[in-house]
């Protein structure tokens, strides 16, 4: 009952667009009648029926519209999220080269060279797997020695070299035949292989196929490296050994971190051609001296075995320990020694203390390194 009053009421509204039309057209001696909208009869209970109730309320319209709004903020906010969720759940970091980049690339194409691989190679993958993966777009593709040239910059040191080009030092130092590498300076022009690796001088009865199981590697690897077509060596020839190391002994004899200093204190003299603090003659110091209060410990510079304790008129009480490879140390000036003859000693242990016997002309130690017999410079073999 209700309903059906609702109903006819609301069909029963006149328009006021309507109602002004009707009277202007009167007021001019027209005489028409205009039908109100609720003359028109339509079917109830029917879609169209109910659209035109529900267009009558402007309430419910604003409720529509702002419902579509959250429903289309909702919508952005999950598709943001998921988008971000795939990212970063997958890592994913495609772009698309543009065509005039591709087209550059192909123009310039060089069939004696990779680089149009190389590139296309970058455009499509990402780059947290280049980081990883060296991309080689010719992996079955024969590997052979190559180098290039590099003029070594002023305060450039051998490790900063090998870094920059992503080789170990020993690499750099072994192909190069570097004997130290405190030596080296600006301007000096080095050559930089296209992979790690040592060189070998080819000895008297070596062969291949030996060289190859020496270092733990494949005789076709060594033969493809070296370009070499026949099995034929000779004495003195120079091989590149692919992904071989220097041993830890030669690595440090060449960096200069063999030996350590024997005690604390400053150089008051130096290796090389002086002049005597006493006797004022030109003479050659086979040695550095090292100066500080009396008591300072000496240490051994290296492992060892104490070889000699003695005393004579230049150098008053003194020690000599042998170490491997030919190389002896010396410590002279000694107040007194704190081991004995014969013993096993490692470096940093403490051998004796500082003095001021024999020819001297105040508290110090004088120390020697001697390779095969014969005197070296110790700077270059002291770790800074």
């Amino acid at each position: 009952m209700i309903s059906s009053l609702l109903q006819q009421n609301i069909c029963q509204r006149k328009s006021p667009v309507e109602h002004k039309k009707k009277l202007s057209l009167s007021n001019r001696g027209i005489n028409i009648n205009v039908l109100p909208a609720s003359s028109v009869k339509m079917a109830k209970n029917t879609p169209l029926h109910r659209l035109y109730i529900v267009m009558q309320d402007k309430s419910i319209l604003e409720w529509i519209a702002v419902l579509c709004t959250g429903l289309f903020v909702v919508l952005t906010l999950i598709t943001y999220g998921f988008t971000f969720f795939v990212k970063e759940r997958f890592s994913l970091a495609i772009s698309f080269p543009r065509d005039t980049d591709l087209e550059e690339y192909l123009i310039n194409y060089n069939h004696a060279s990779t680089d149009v691989e190389e590139k296309l190679y970058t455009f499509i993958t990402p780059l947290d797997t280049q980081e990883e993966k060296e991309y080689d777009p010719y992996p079955d593709r024969v590997k052979t020695l190559s180098t290039m040239e590099y003029t070594v910059k002023k305060g450039q040191t051998i490790s900063e070299i090998a870094l920059a080009f992503r080789l170990n030092v020993d690499t750099i130092i072994s192909y190069n035949n570097i004997k130290s590498v405190r030596k080296i300076y600006p301007g000096m022009k080095i050559l930089i292989p296209n992979t790690d690796g040592i060189t070998y001088y080819v000895k008297k009865g070596d062969c291949l196929s030996g060289i190859a199981g020496k270092f733990g590697i494949s005789l076709n690897n060594l033969l493809d490296w070296n370009n070499i077509s026949s099995s034929v060596i000779h004495s003195g020839s120079v091989l590149f050994i692919p992904g071989a190391r220097m041993s830890k002994y030669k690595l440090a004899e060449v960096m200069g971190t063999l030996f350590k200093y024997p005690a604390s204190g400053g150089i008051s003299s130096r290796y090389g051609w002086r002049i005597h603090p006493i006797s004022r003659k030109r003479h050659f110091h086979n040695g550095i001296d090292i100066t500080d209060s009396p008591g300072t410990p000496i240490r051994a510079s290296r492992d060892g075995k104490i070889l000699k304790i003695g005393y004579n008129q230049v150098y008053g009480k003194y020690i000599i320990i042998q170490h491997d490879n030919g190389f002896q140390t010396f410590y002279g000036h000694l107040r007194k020694e704190t081991v004995g003859k014969g013993k096993i000693v490692h470096q940093g242990d403490k051998i004796g203390e500082m003095g001021n016997t024999g020819y001297s002309t105040g508290f110090h130690v004088h120390f020697s390194i001697y390779k095969n017999g014969e005197t070296v410079d110790p700077l270059l073999y002291l770790k800074k």
